[in-house]
């Protein structure tokens, strides 16, 4: 409450459509739009997903006080999704505050709980790497899953209806190979405590539902397995519709930064459909890169029965290579003998997909069209099977053949409609479960050298739609005004509390707690002292619980402001931040308008 009965939130369906410029802020940085965000320190780059760097922040007020990093290595990083960390913790459990999550499922190579192994997953004796990747060639150094030629990607799902975790490992550099989606929100690791390298443990805060959790990662990095509270409800949540890809590097992935980007993984929707790869760069029908690999005849079988053997028979099978045999003799015979090999182990319906069409806008030569003719009418002469032509189908590249990040998004938006005849289920779309916010990578320092026109004393509030991040130091500067440590202005949190802090002093209130979705309101009058500071969370004013100096008063003058820290980067905000605006002194019933627009904007995550 401020001042009346009426709380914020009662208020909230009414203002959320008011502007906070009707109030005439001094600033306003909506960290939620990703409109209003960009990568770069310049602001050319834009935002786009979450997970991505934040080196640039507008001003949404009318006054143009965009915020900039410090430097590339003081960026924040966009996030969408439900909280999460990572941590060290024990062989059996994270660190705090997660350290209660015990019991364990698929938690040891090996040892595998099959009624919740959900979808495709690992294959933990397979070269003694995890994944759902199985190319059965004659291994050397250029022919080993996660080379260039071979990716190695793994998946695995499960209903869980409350917090858990997964254990990870790898140097930070390999962290960017798992992503988690839970409920259709897609997470990416973030060592904001620089943990170092070895066994770690990603926890998440989940609300009490049934939350579809899905775990992915490629290269070499491993799946532990998960753990969750010893209360906890877990599901098996098997795909509802399973693909195997037969191919060559198109397959692998080649020219993408993550696997995941690959037109394999592309072509289905991850909530209800999950598709492994078999690919082996360099290879076709014919081809089997001068006897170091295998050609599809001669691994079709045992990639299949592996496969199989692990997650059961799948609902499809798609083939689509046939590159790598231009030019070369004995295409169809090869083509059929592979059509024979898999008919003796699966009986479903067959995709094949003719020959990447690399020379496109440009029309192909005379030998491509002759093996793509081979493959189509081997294909079209058998029940079951059904041939996609490729020809004239363009896409970007990495080089003069490989498809680049947008070259496997148009290959898998050409064939996703193609493919789709064999198959009625219904897809869920993507819940979105929040708005954005920025978080503390460690270092995170916004700036902007201007104190907004304020007076050495002034009349100042300030207002932030915050998660307070697990706290280790008393003061965690939210925001700062003015420039070093003396005389200065800030909003703080941590483990002393929430507070004012004139860096003489500072008047401490409520003790918010890790890990608390808030929205807060510093507020103080003109040529006002510590004693006259107030602090109001989710509009109800905070009791004072001590105050140290109370007639101090700030007299620093320097043109900065700053979010995450001081403008030195002295105590530094560990937590994320979705908004942050800035008034002279608001009245009572300004500061109750702003905040129930701020609850109604920006909502805590449930």
């Amino acid at each position: 409450m401020i001042g009346s009965d009426i709380s914020i939130t009662s208020l909230a369906i009414r203002k959320e459509k008011l502007s906070l410029n009707a109030f005439k802020p001094l600033a306003f940085f909506d960290l939620t739009d990703t409109s209003a965000l960009s990568q770069d320190l310049a602001g050319f780059v834009p935002v786009t997903t979450s997970g991505q760097d934040v080196g640039l922040v507008k001003d949404k007020s009318a006054n143009g006080n965009h915020l900039s990093a410090v430097s590339e290595t003081s960026r924040g990083r966009f996030l969408t999704g439900y909280p999460n960390a990572i941590s060290v913790g024990t062989s059996s459990a994270p660190s705090a505050p997660f350290d209660g999550i015990t019991h364990s499922h698929l938690i040891q190579d090996g040892f595998e709980d099959a009624d919740l192994r959900g979808g495709w997953h690992h294959d933990s004796d397979y070269f003694g790497l995890l994944g759902r990747q199985f190319p059965s060639a004659t291994q050397n150094s250029g022919n080993i899953p996660a080379s260039g030629g071979h990716g190695v990607s793994w998946q695995a799902s499960f209903v869980v209806d409350r917090d858990f975790a997964i254990r990870i490992d790898g140097s930070d550099s390999l962290l960017a190979r798992y992503r988690v989606t839970i409920n259709g929100v897609t997470h990416h690791p973030l060592n904001q405590s620089n943990i170092g390298p070895g066994r770690r443990w990603w926890s998440f805060k989940l609300p009490l539902k049934a939350n579809r959790v899905v775990v992915e990662g490629y290269g070499d990095v491993r799946w532990f397995g998960f753990k969750t509270l010893p209360v906890a409800v877990v599901t098996a949540s098997p795909a509802r519709w399973k693909t195997i890809v037969f191919g060559d590097s198109f397959t692998t992935a080649s020219g993408v930064a993550a696997q995941w980007d690959g037109w394999v993984n592309r072509l289905r929707p991850l909530e209800e459909f999950s598709t492994v790869a078999s690919g082996s760069g360099g290879t076709g029908y014919v081809d089997d890169q001068s006897g170091e690999q295998a050609p599809l005849v001669g691994r079709i079988m045992d990639d299949y029965n592996r496969i199989s053997g692990i997650s059961g028979a799948p609902d499809e099978v798609v083939i689509a290579l046939g590159l790598n045999d231009v030019g070369q003799s004995g295409v169809q015979a090869a083509v059929n003998a592979t059509f024979d090999a898999l008919r003796t182990v699966y009986t479903g319906p067959v995709w094949v997909v003719g020959p990447w069409d690399h020379y496109a806008p440009n029309p192909p030569p005379t030998a491509w069209l002759s093996t793509r003719d081979d493959i189509k009418s081997a294909a079209q002469s058998r029940p079951g099977f059904a041939f996609v032509d490729m020809e004239g189908v363009a896409y970007t590249k990495t080089d003069s053949i490989h498809p680049d990040d947008a070259g496997h998004r148009a290959l898998a938006e050409y064939l996703a409609p193609r493919l789709a005849d064999t198959h009625a289920v219904p897809v869920a779309a993507p819940v979105s479960r929040t708005k954005g916010r920025v978080a503390n990578k460690g270092n995170t320092l916004l700036q902007i050298a201007t104190r907004f026109g304020l007076a050495e004393n002034p009349g100042l509030t300030v207002v932030a739609a915050i998660n307070t991040g697990f706290a280790s130091a008393e003061v965690e500067r939210v925001w700062h005004i003015g420039n070093g440590t003396a005389g200065t202005l800030s909003g703080t949190t941590g483990t002393g509390g929430i507070a004012w802090a004139h860096n003489d002093g500072d008047g401490r209130f409520a003790i918010l707690g890790d890990d608390k979705n808030a929205v807060v309101a510093w507020r103080r009058p003109a040529n006002g002292n510590y004693d006259d500071g107030e602090v109001f969370v989710n509009g109800v004013k905070q009791a004072r619980i001590s105050v140290d100096n109370p007639s101090i008063t700030p007299s620093n003058t320097a043109e900065m402001f700053c979010l995450f820290g001081s403008s030195t980067g002295t105590d530094p905000f560990p937590g994320e931040i979705s908004a942050v605006a800035v008034f002279d002194e608001l009245s009572d019933a300004e500061l109750k308008s702003v905040m129930s627009i701020f609850a109604a904007k920006f909502k805590s995550l449930t």
